[in-house]
């Protein structure tokens, strides 16, 4: 797939790991992103449109936020996790922003965008808004060139159920719609998701020389605290891992599959082999590299190598 004239949206639902992504693409993403949507689900989506104006203006960049969902594609009601991301979603940094969102909703930018542009979309969120916007206008999926993903569990158990990852758990109705509609969408699920962490120790060797590390070492430390240490938890890096697949390929291994998904009952949000949807999923992940990427490109200086 050749990126070059494509235009990128990045779809959030901000909590700690979204807010870790977002600088990094204002990093590795900055001349290619056009616009950031907000979804509700880690938190509510005044906080996560909150959150995100607050860790743009921390990276600044300057670049327009649009608010979406705050309920799934049937209206039913997120189930927020404030208890892994903090009462505020970045786990408790307090950060000033004077910013607002865009007054056009996040799904009506997606169609007004893609009506006139190729595009990439980066899914962090469960991808109400994207399917919000196929529902409204179906044509635009020829200009959506790549949908990543963030979700689902192949061959490990969900972190929301047994069965389900929580993006996936949150809408699996919006996910069979992208499914449906988008020829090419590329799924990093917990299978990969789940081997990139950055432990306690790695996180108090960051050098604060930035605002951004300052923010980085507060938030992972502080997520230790509150929820780490006692559920005996290291940080995964869910949301970052996304946004570096976008941009170094050699990252992951995609393997071209046929899912399906469920859609209610005990196994809602699960996906399975030998479905009726063509998607490519990551079933590899270089954590090494992985790791050096992240730290090299949001320019985290350590007491020492933590690869």
């Amino acid at each position: 797939m050749s990126n070059k004239n494509y235009k990128y949206i990045i779809d959030v639902d901000t909590g700690i790991d979204d807010a870790l992504a977002i600088i990094l693409a204002s990093k590795t993403l900055r001349e290619k992103v056009i616009g950031i949507t907000t979804c509700g689900g880690n938190v509510r989506l005044e906080d996560a449109t909150s959150n995100t104006l607050k860790v743009l203006d921390l990276a600044r960049w300057d670049i327009p936020v649009y608010a979406g969902a705050s309920k799934s594609i049937e209206n039913s009601e997120f189930v927020h996790a404030y208890d892994y991301h903090g009462t505020n979603g970045i786990c408790d940094v307090q950060i000033e922003n004077n910013r607002k969102p865009e007054n056009l909703a996040a799904d009506d930018f997606i169609i007004e965008t893609a009506k006139k542009n190729e595009m990439v979309i980066v899914c962090l969120a469960t991808p109400t808004n994207l399917a919000s916007a196929l529902k409204k206008n179906k044509e635009i999926a020829r200009n959506i060139k790549v949908v990543y993903i963030m979700g689902g569990a192949l061959n490990v158990p969900g972190n929301q159920t047994e069965y389900a990852e929580y993006n996936f758990f949150q809408d699996p109705q919006a996910v069979r719609i992208v499914f449906e509609n988008i020829k090419d969408v590329r799924i990093i699920p917990l299978d990969v998701t789940n081997q990139c962490i950055i432990s306690d120790k790695e996180a108090a060797l960051i050098r604060v020389v930035t605002p951004t590390d300052k923010f980085i070492k507060e938030a992972i430390t502080n997520w230790y605290r509150f929820f780490g240490y006692p559920k005996k938890r290291q940080f995964e890096l869910y949301d970052p891992l996304v946004v570096s697949a976008t941009d170094n390929k050699n990252l992951l291994s995609f393997s071209d599959v046929k899912i399906g998904i469920s859609v209610d009952g005990i196994k809602e949000g699960e996906i399975f082999l030998n479905g009726k949807y063509s998607v490519k999923i990551a079933q590899k992940v270089q954590t090494n590299d992985f790791k050096n990427y992240l730290l090299n490109n949001l320019d985290i200086v350590t007491g020492n190598d933590v690869s």
